[in-house]
């Protein structure tokens, strides 16, 4: 299940990190990009060699931190600046454009969603639908909180995000919403335009 469209997204895991959840993240070198894993993911899929569903939701996870690969980035170097080095250490600056920031992080988490279900699943969102739910089940079991964060939708607005909408000018728009960041932004209408090749 790792292999889709010619890309062999394995190659890039080269870090395991412990972590309490399922968890991975990519970092984007100019010249190599880098996914880390949690422990929690070597061990689910050490105990689980045949279970379809646990290594179809590692297949998504890393086609979605692959589709993190193509982040819009605002114009201006201080913000490229700034919202790699806080996206980098995972670090949230709520003080600086805070509703920016939040918008531009949902919106990028959606978009890697959409970008998993594509190249991991060849469009299947029911497949998508039951990953997201099974990493759902999972954080579930280690956390108590399963709530909106500030620099990711819930897992039932993401899942609802590939249910209810495709990626485009109304689901951005309908995060815009989400987060309290007014659409009338020229931000938004810049996410827009950069995206706008990835609508269906």
């Amino acid at each position: 299940m790792l292999i889709r469209s010619g890309v062999n997204p394995s190659k890039y895991i080269k870090i395991v990190i412990k972590g309490r959840t399922l968890n991975a993240g990519i970092i984007n070198f100019p010249m190599k990009k880098v996914i880390c894993i949690t422990q929690e993911w070597i061990d689910m899929l050490q105990n689980n060699p045949n279970n379809n569903l646990v290594w179809n939701a590692f297949s998504g996870t890393i086609y979605h931190e692959l589709g993190h690969q193509k982040d819009y980035m605002p114009n201006g170097l201080l913000h490229k600046i700034l919202i790699t080095i806080c996206n980098f250490f995972g670090i949230c600056l709520r003080n600086y454009h805070s509703n920016q920031l939040q918008f531009l992080y949902w919106v990028w988490e959606a978009h890697a969603d959409f970008y998993s279900c594509e190249h991991a699943f060849k469009g299947d969102r029911c497949m998508s639908r039951k990953t997201m739910l099974f990493k759902l089940d999972e954080r579930k079991k280690r956390l108590k909180s399963i709530e909106d964060t500030y620099d990711h939708p819930s897992w039932m607005r993401r899942i609802s995000y590939i249910e209810k909408f495709n990626f485009d000018e109304q689901l951005i728009t309908k995060i815009a919403m989400d987060v309290s960041y007014p659409v009338s932004y020229v931000e938004v209408q810049n996410i827009i335009l950069h995206y706008e090749t990835y609508f269906d």
